[in-house]
C-alpha cells in the first residue's frame, strides 16, 4: 500500500495511480471506521481487481463500472462519516 501511496499525483499521472491511492484510501477509512464505514476493504480490492486492467466491475444486472468509476465512487466515500 505504501508503494501505491507514494506514486505521486498531478496533471499527468496515469488513472490506475489514481486509482491506486483512491483504492488504498477506502481501504483504510473501511478499517478505521468498520461498520460505519459503507464500503468493506475486501470490496474495495474486489472492485480494483475487476478494473485496474481494463475490465469493468458489475454493480448490479446490466450495470458495470469501469475504473474511472470505481475511482470516483471511492472517492464519494471519503466524506461518508
Amino acid at each position: 500500500m505504501l508503494q501505491v501511496l507514494e506514486t505521486g499525483g498531478g496533471l499527468n499521472e496515469s488513472s490506475l495511480k489514481a486509482l491506486g491511492r483512491a483504492t488504498v484510501a477506502t481501504i483504510l477509512n473501511g478499517l478505521a471506521f468498520g461498520l460505519r464505514y459503507p464500503l468493506k476493504p475486501d470490496k474495495a480490492i474486489e472492485m480494483f481487481n475487476a478494473v485496474c486492467t481494463g475490465g469493468a466491475y458489475p454493480v448490479s444486472a446490466g450495470v458495470s463500472w469501469n475504473a474511472d468509476q470505481v475511482k470516483t465512487y471511492f472517492e464519494s466515500l471519503y466524506g461518508a462519516l
